[in-house]
């Protein structure tokens, strides 16, 4: 056991404490921030794709684009289509008997097999939460007909604000709700109101992969 977030004696808090803290509260996907321009990608020309200015959280790791960056592409296959994945590259320096552990992180571009469709190309398996030295996490894609380069996309999502959560389920709250809360994670989230059993007692709807389940006092009560 390890206290983080306390005086030590010594220099003890590392990124990976970081990360796993922010995967935990956030979700440990990859998510774009509402800060920016959000990292909206845009076609410059055939061979360039654009990345707005913004902030995302990529497995726990906070990164920042200050300024627009460019990324580029190959060009198409005449009369075949193709997909590419313009990835966050990250690693972790752990070569050699005496190893700098320094992390870094640069766009990377993983190229898909020109065919009759536009398939996407094989992602290398790595999690930097798990520890791993070197990992390639997709953000965008774009699409290529012939010759024609498609408008890219985001394929990761928009992160909401707790400000705005806090201010979507205020703006519902009557006189007989005590407390509420409001819970979300990666592919669902929760809402539960209640007046501390004073007379109606506790509410809970639950939104995830599986459907929508309505809960009274901790019991599931229905199911779709």
């Amino acid at each position: 056991m390890e206290i983080v977030t306390g005086k030590a004696g010594v220099p003890h808090v590392s990124s990976a404490d970081d990360g796993r803290r922010i995967a935990g509260e956030v979700g440990t996907g990859s998510y774009v921030l509402q800060t920016g321009g959000k990292l909206a990608p845009s076609l410059v020309d055939a061979n360039t794709v654009r990345i707005a200015t913004g902030d995302m959280i990529v497995q726990g790791r906070h990164i920042g684009v200050t300024a627009p960056e460019d990324v580029k592409v190959a060009s198409g296959s005449q009369g075949k289509k193709r997909m590419d994945y313009i990835c966050v590259h990250y690693t972790r320096d752990v070569s050699g008997s005496s190893p700098t552990l320094v992390e870094t992180v640069e766009w990377k571009v993983l190229q898909g097999t020109p065919g009759s469709s536009a398939t996407a190309p094989s992602v290398p398996k790595g999690s930097i939460l798990d520890g791993d030295a070197d990992v390639t996490v997709p953000i965008c894609s774009v699409t290529f007909d012939g010759l024609t380069t498609g408008q890219p996309k985001l394929l990761i999502p928009e992160l909401t604000p707790l400000a705005d959560l806090g201010d979507s389920v205020s703006r519902t709250k009557s006189a007989n709700v005590e407390w509420y809360s409001f819970h979300e994670w990666l592919g669902g989230m929760q809402v539960t109101v209640s007046d501390n059993g004073a007379k109606f007692g506790k509410y809970q709807v639950v939104f995830d992969s599986t459907g929508i389940a309505f809960f009274k006092d901790n019991k599931r009560v229905w199911h779709k």
